[in-house]
């Protein structure tokens, strides 16, 4: 559990209606609501997270204007509060838990970086020759590289002698796929 204290700041695009903390906690804040012509007080709340169906992430819903916009919880933290936020990069959690949305689990990095990341601490169980589309094993794949690297063999006739395609073999020798 972190000891730092919790900071909130507001969420951008959503000024003075929702606000993110260094925790990974969202709140709506207290405001005038017109709904149905109607006017009342909302007030302030820490927001529940839920993961959908196509997302296994914490999730909000955020309103404005009456529209709501779905946004991961990990990501809002990592904008607001992470100096090398970049949009173009994925969110990793630093310690495997994708509900600890803290600050300090956070990093910025490429997929390749959070795949490595995922199956070097058995977050990623589908992978190599766990894969359910697994049509070789690991020590298969070594061999294929050591057989590529050493020469004499071209990747089109290690593709025809373990019956995998071209594409799959190519991917192997770069350690794209079955690099555990």
């Amino acid at each position: 559990m972190s000891t730092t204290q919790e900071i909130w700041v507001d969420i951008e695009n959503y000024e003075g209606c929702y606000q993110i903390s260094n925790k990974g906690r969202v709140k709506s804040l207290e405001r005038e609501v017109v709904s149905g012509g109607i006017t009342r007080t909302q007030s302030e709340r820490i927001l529940t997270h839920w993961c959908g169906k196509t997302s296994l992430y914490d999730c909000v819903r955020l309103y404005k204007n009456g529209i709501g916009e779905k946004f991961s919880v990990h990501r809002i933290v990592a904008e607001h509060f992470l100096n090398d936020w970049d949009p173009e990069l994925e969110v990793n959690h630093i310690d495997g838990n994708r509900y600890n949305n803290a600050v300090e689990n956070l990093e910025m990095c490429t997929h390749q970086r959070n795949m490595e990341h995922a199956i070097a601490n058995d977050l990623k169980n589908d992978y190599g020759e766990k894969s359910s589309n697994a049509k070789l094993t690991n020590a298969q794949a070594e061999r294929i590289r050591e057989r590529y690297y050493a020469g004499g063999i071209t990747q089109l006739e290690l593709a025809i002698e373990y019956g995998v395609s071209h594409q799959t073999v190519s991917c192997i020798v770069r350690h794209k796929k079955y690099f555990r």
